[in-house]
């Protein structure tokens, strides 16, 4: 695979890479035991996001695919549309609409799923059983376990991307 025709190729799950070409394909690679590898028709792609044991993929006209492990649910994105941005955690998926809305999908039983209420999200990002979402404003939100302190983010302010 040649430099220049890779976007992204540093987005892993656990066990597997995933590289988006410049020319919309994706490539995966590493362990495929639930078929989060097989992604060899996916065109027109212009973000990826790989979790546990699964893959997403956004291609250009907003609507999400998905390949891998779905026992949870973490796969159920047919119905999402006019994503901008996705993100997969070990157990759940999470994205940003264009209106700035968030859509969830998986396991929730530590409430990483609870995003429906947020709103002018410029990204958002799966953790482990946590979701944080970025507002326009700067100002960070965060859901799902609270043990850990991952969720502590209601001081912040002035959160820029990278």
């Amino acid at each position: 695979m040649a430099a220049g025709n890779v976007r992204t190729a540093s987005n892993t799950g656990r066990s597997h890479t995933v590289g988006l070409r410049s020319d919309g394909t994706v490539w995966a690679t590493g362990w495929n035991g639930d078929g989060q590898c097989e992604v060899g028709g996916w065109r027109d792609v212009t973000a990826v996001a790989a979790g546990w044991r699964r893959m997403l993929g956004l291609p250009a006209n907003g609507r999400v695919l998905a390949a891998g492990r779905g026992s949870e649910g973490q796969c159920d994105v047919q119905s999402w549309r006019e994503m901008g941005a996705l993100s997969c955690g070990d157990w759940h998926s999470v994205g940003v609409r264009s209106d700035g809305s968030a859509p969830a999908s998986g396991n929730n039983r530590r409430g990483q799923c609870d995003v429906e209420g947020w709103r002018d999200l410029v990204a958002i990002s799966a953790g482990w059983l946590h979701t944080v979402g970025l507002r326009a404003d700067g100002r960070a939100e965060a859901t799902g376990e609270r043990a850990t302190g991952a969720c502590e983010v209601g001081a912040w302010s002035g959160v820029q991307l990278p």
